[in-house]
């Protein structure tokens, strides 16, 4: 035994599995010996389990078969198989490293003394737990007396911390956050942000670089123009890793959640789930920022005097669009957003959990034509058309008839593409019956094509 184990690569807990298995050929006076040393380690792993198991975090030897995956500060963990015990097989020290997460989430939130009391019951129940776990480790113990007690605590607590992460931790008003945010349900704040970002001289020469502090310092003015500081807990605006200087500002800009936020409600801020809310988040910001210079377009012609006709058609008809799909954001937001809330109520674990924010994810991405190319494009070159109105010189006619050739050609397609779309696009023909439910379109079409003739 002593030969295998100074020959061998074992590690950690993983002696204890030889001493274990060679305690069983040993004469009787022997073997209490080496079950005395066999329970020795045991206790050795004991100690290591009791603090990954523990609700609130600690520092893991070197021994021990999870450790954290980018040095001992790291807030994500992965199990080494090197190191683990041979009698355990990967799946119990998966299901280890599983409630050792879960355990942690629930002990940050206990933190907050407002909300220690809610959690009482199941503090009790993770102490009885642990209480049969040192039982176990007492005596030499087998793989199927340690592995029936982990499934069962596994298999309860996902259903214990699902309860308290619902009633106690407040997941609507969590989720609550996100809708105001990245889904822009503070209009008012979103709004004067666009303003701030229009009217500000160092946004208008600033080229996005990673370490650039601009883009949060103009949400902080936005919010303060609005009297609304509660974002600052929340999250903060700033380019996103990939931000070039050939980038426009829209198209690199993202939100990220305050570290408080993330540890409070780990499963549904995922950086998965964060990155495609951010691609959502600036899509929104774009059509605001577009409905935005279609405003300040309608000013200036007013305060111009006379406006020729084709003028006047061009800007109210893209107005109109612009102004259209804005509408069909908010019932897309609102309608998914609810189901959303409405699904949360029936489900019963986390594993239900995460496959109800993936589906709410996708059906918003599909509505919202994220990722359907064809209907992205020409959505995408009707914000450009947008983008273009604030340096456009309405007082030349030819400019204005190409304009409206353009926005022509454009709407055309797109109908076209409603009365073809596929699965991908399906919610391509709702915005579609939104823009052709009211003559207006209709009439401004006939209207510039006899100007036209």
């Amino acid at each position: 035994m002593c030969q295998e184990l100074i020959n061998s690569s074992c590690r950690g807990a993983q002696v204890f599995a030889v001493v274990h298995r060679w305690a069983a050929f040993m004469p009787f006076t022997c073997k209490e010996i080496f079950d005395r040393l066999i329970t020795r380690c045991q206790l050795i792993l004991l100690e290591q389990l009791e603090l990954w198991l523990s609700l609130h975090t600690h520092p893991i030897s070197d021994e021990f078969f999870i450790q954290a995956t980018d040095g001992r500060h790291s807030a994500t963990y992965e199990v080494v198989e090197d190191m683990m015990p041979l009698f355990m097989d990967t799946a119990l020290a998966e299901t280890i490293l599983s409630i050792g997460l879960k355990v942690k989430e629930i002990g940050g939130l206990i933190d907050q003394k407002s909300r220690s009391s809610d959690f009482s019951d199941f503090v009790s129940f993770h102490e009885r737990n642990i209480c049969r776990l040192r039982e176990l480790m007492q005596t030499p113990l087998t793989d199927f007396e340690l592995q029936e007690l982990f499934e069962h605590w596994h298999s309860c607590i996902d259903r214990r911390l699902w309860g308290s992460l619902s009633t106690k931790a407040d997941l609507e008003v969590a989720f609550d956050k996100i809708e105001d945010y990245f889904f822009q349900r503070q209009g008012y704040l979103f709004d004067q942000l666009i303003r701030q970002f229009v009217e500000d001289p160092l946004a208008r020469h600033c080229r996005p670089s990673v370490g650039c502090a601009l883009p949060d310092k103009l949400f902080n003015l936005a919010a303060d123009c609005v009297h609304h500081a509660a974002h600052r807990c929340v999250v903060q605006l700033k380019f996103c890793w990939i931000a070039s200087e050939d980038q426009s500002w829209l198209s690199c800009l993202e939100l990220e959640l305050r570290p408080e936020q993330i540890r409070s409600s780990g499963h549904l801020y995922s950086p998965n789930f964060v990155s495609r809310c951010n691609e959502i988040f600036r899509f929104l910001l774009r059509v605001r920022y577009s409905h935005y210079l279609l405003n300040n377009l309608w000013l200036s012609l007013a305060k111009g005097g006379a406006i020729c006709k084709a003028t006047f058609n061009y800007a109210s008809t893209l107005n109109f669009v612009v102004s259209t799909l804005r509408d069909y954001q908010t019932n897309v937001i609102r309608e998914h957003c609810n189901g959303l809330r409405t699904a949360l109520d029936g489900a019963s674990s986390m594993e239900a959990f995460s496959d109800l924010v993936d589906t709410f994810l996708e059906n918003m991405e599909s509505a919202l034509f994220i990722h359907s190319p064809d209907a992205w494009l020409l959505i995408d070159k009707l914000l450009f058309m947008c983008e273009c109105s604030e340096t456009f010189d309405f007082n030349e006619p030819k400019l204005i008839s190409c304009a409206w050739d353009a926005l022509r050609e454009l709407m055309t397609s797109l109908f076209q593409l409603g009365e073809t779309a596929s699965d991908e696009v399906v919610y391509l023909r709702e915005l579609l019956v939104m823009l052709n439910c009211s003559d207006f379109f209709t009439a401004l079409t006939n209207s510039i094509r006899s100007t036209d003739d």
